[in-house]
Parts: C-alpha cells; structure tokens; sequence
C-alpha cells in the first residue's frame, strides 16, 4: 500500500504503477490478477487470525505458517467465572491450527505438542 505524509506524494507511485501495469499482456495482468487475489485472501486471513485470538482473551506465544495452515501456541482463558485465568493467569500454552476457507476462520486444538515440529514454513515468536 503506498502511503505518504503528504497525499499528493502518494499519487506519483499510483500513477507510475498504473502506467506500468499497462504495459503488461493479457497474459501478465492475468498472472497478476490471480496474484492480488491469493494476496487478498491470505492478508483476510491474517487479519480474521488475529482478530480472533484478540476477542477470544488469548496470548500468542508462537507462529508457525505451512501452507494454508497457520499453528499458533497460545495461553488461553476457560470461561469459567472463579478460575484463575480471570486474574490474568492464562492456562497453558496449548498449539491451535488456523485455517481460513475464504469465508470463514477454524480452529482446531492439537494440545500442548505440536507433534510435527518439522513444520516448513517461516516462524515468528511474539
């Protein structure tokens, strides 16, 4: 996303970028365009994900991506009223599987080892 302090300096890449993508084949914008979908739906994804783990009371430890699937180590509240998580003392950490379908984020619980730990993909700790 082209951003600037001063908007008229945000237009020049824009225009630039336009006149370049015009130059481009059918075939190239085609690629393209396939391109900016699969880059669409992954930053939705990206942001259902942390969305989610936000709402739900969760501490994200690490993140593992591999393909479609994201693994997430987090702490987690129960929902119980008494239980000490209520204090701040989160239970845990527990792996979760993410995946997003296009519409809509699952979550699936894998326990307290990510049992595959040669999971390719990039790695971030939080």
């Amino acid at each position: 996303m082209f951003t600037a302090a001063n908007p008229e300096e945000s237009i020049l890449p824009r225009a630039e970028l336009q006149i370049d993508i015009e130059k481009l084949s059918l075939e190239e914008i085609e690629a393209l365009h396939l391109w900016l979908g699969d880059l669409v739906k992954e930053r939705k994804a990206e942001a259902a994900l942390k969305q989610a783990t936000l709402k739900k009371g969760r501490e994200v430890l690490e993140t593992l991506k591999a393909g479609k699937i994201t693994y997430q180590l987090e702490k987690v509240k129960c929902g119980k009223k008494k239980c000490k998580c209520n204090k701040g003392k989160l239970h845990g950490p527990y792996w979760y599987a993410y995946s997003w379908n296009g519409k809509k984020l699952t979550s699936t619980y894998i326990g307290k080892k990510l049992k595959d730990r040669s999971v390719n993909g990039s790695q971030e700790t939080h």
